[in-house]
């Protein structure tokens, strides 16, 4: 046979959903490969987005006042979002610079800061009080220097910037978002699982972006590793059902507290540290009926059980006979 021709297909590492809680038109699936997220809703996809370091990206789905979000991370490029229209990387500023000028050529704006202004192409702004009107609005920016942005406007003004208002910056402040390889939502909070280390940092309630807070396992993981991920524990205790933020390093370490707020000691309290086999995935958590599971070396483990007995007795994990299966 001859004139047969192959190709190497890109290898598809993630499939996010993002249900929107006002329209089910709007529902998408999103897959990732190589660098690139496409739009997958259809059969045939679309390119949405370029420029991913790797695409072994973690997401959780987010909404507050401002919208609904996929909020995602892959622990090298800065945290990723979708927010119904547009994908978008997350800055490592909140500063706005004084805005000098913004000029256009058709519907390309071209802003220029008196300083420098931080930011990187694909980054959010919002820009406001600037005329004319057309100026104004949210957008995903593409960096051109220093000082100078450009941005695509809805339609196109008459003149130059004659009040040129000013800007605000969607970012993440206090630490580096792209070491952030895992997110989960937590009543109300966003929480980064941060690579290669025993901490974890958590946004304030409700909040995509502003001020980062950490929390650090070193004193607690005897075992030591690095964190691997956190989930979200419904547990009923025979007074209603109660959630738990569990934590889980690479050595199989299972850190759970309780509580809303953990900037108050008394409103986060640490209710166990436990041992099961170690982790190897960073999408080690699934939520199974009313638990969570585990993926471990010993197993897939639900952590109602696994926190009692599960290494005295591995015939509580899901995957037990299969376990010692021989091919």
């Amino acid at each position: 046979m001859t004139g047969v021709q192959t190709c190497a297909l890109p290898i598809l590492n993630t499939i996010m959903t993002y249900p929107s809680v006002t329209d089910a038109s709007l529902y998408k699936l999103f897959a990732v490969a190589e660098t690139k997220i496409w739009d997958a809703t259809t059969s045939t996809a679309t390119e949405v987005f370029d420029g991913l370091t790797n695409s072994k990206l973690q997401y959780v789905n987010f909404s507050n006042t401002a919208g609904n979000f996929i909020v995602a991370c892959n622990g090298d490029d800065p945290v990723t979002v979708y927010n119904g229209t547009d994908w978008f990387t997350i800055a490592t500023t909140e500063t706005a610079q004084t805005i000098s000028t913004i000029t256009h050529v058709g519907a390309v704006a071209t802003l220029t800061t008196a300083s420098p202004h931080g930011l990187e192409t694909g980054n959010y702004v919002t820009i406001s009080g600037a005329s004319p009107s057309e100026y104004n609005g949210s957008f995903v920016i593409t960096k051109t220097g220093a000082s100078t942005f450009t941005y695509t406007m809805a339609s196109t003004p008459a003149t130059n910037a004659t009040v040129v208002g000013s800007y605000t910056v969607l970012g993440i402040t206090g630490a580096d978002s792209s070491t952030f390889i895992n997110v989960n939502l937590f009543k109300n909070r966003l929480y980064f699982t941060q690579k290669d280390t025993l901490d974890c940092w958590y946004l304030d309630p409700e909040a995509l972006a502003g001020p980062a807070s950490p929390l650090y396992f070193g004193s607690i993981a005897r075992s030591g590793g690095y964190l691997q991920a956190m989930g979200t524990w419904t547990l009923d205790a025979g007074q209603g059902a109660d959630d738990y933020a569990v934590f889980v390093t690479s050595m199989g370490e299972v850190i759970v507290y309780n509580g809303t707020d953990p900037d108050i000691a008394e409103k986060w309290l640490l209710k166990g540290v436990w041992q099961l086999g170690q982790t190897f995935s960073r999408r080690c958590f699934t939520k199974w009926a009313g638990d969570v599971l585990l993926l471990t070396q010993d197993g897939l483990v639900p952590l109602a059980s696994a926190l009692q007995s599960s290494r005295l007795d591995p015939r509580i994990n899901i995957t037990d006979k299969i376990g010692r299966a021989h091919v």
